[in-house]
């Protein structure tokens, strides 16, 4: 009788140790499954995370105004490429940085070329370039695939500074994105261009 009435309180006692196990066990095997699917991913896409002294790869991508923009037309100039999307505020706060820059200063907008690249919801993207009047040709992308040729993994803005012969002079994020503070990057880029 008494081994019989400890049975039930020992599996009441060790089902959590079993369930605790079999539990460990599903999340082990998740953050295999995890790694192997990022490892596959970035082996499909055959890219890493561009940095300066890398050349950007052929694109060519639509803008909210129906043009098409692509590495050759873009890179006449050099260029600012910024990746970001409709739903971050600082990506915002990014692009209006820099349109502002773009409208106010001459001697920046004659010696660069501006695109920003917005991944995620096309619609959104397009209703709030519209509201605030953003001037900088932009070309929404509804996922991030062509974002992925730039970027891996990052948290975003990421502006790109690219030289004419497209490749990468500068890779910037920052959290706070203001005119004030990008000008002078800016200045300092438009400056190492020669002007005809």
């Amino acid at each position: 009788m008494v081994d019989g009435m400890f049975l039930p309180l020992r599996r009441i006692l060790f089902a959590p140790a079993r369930l605790l196990k079999k539990l460990l066990a599903i999340v082990f095997l998740g953050a295999l499954l995890s790694l192997w699917s990022c490892t596959v991913a970035e082996q499909q896409v055959g890219r890493h995370d561009l940095m300066p002294g890398d050349v950007i790869p052929p694109f060519s991508v639509e803008t909210l105004d129906g043009h098409f923009v692509s590495d050759q037309v873009l890179l006449n100039t050099p260029a600012v490429i910024v990746f970001g999307t409709p739903d971050c505020d600082q990506c915002k706060k990014a692009y209006m940085a820099l349109d502002d820059i773009r409208k106010k200063d001459l001697y920046i907008r004659d010696r660069l070329s501006f695109l920003i690249v917005c991944s995620g919801d096309g619609s959104r993207t397009r209703e709030w370039f519209s509201s605030r009047g953003i001037t900088i040709p932009c070309s929404p992308q509804e996922d991030d695939t062509f974002m992925r040729l730039f970027l891996t993994r990052t948290a975003l803005p990421v502006v790109f500074l690219v030289n004419e012969d497209g490749t990468i002079e500068r890779r910037e994020h920052n959290d706070n994105y203001t005119a004030g503070n990008m000008r002078p990057l800016l200045y300092e880029f438009a400056s190492s261009v020669k002007h005809n």
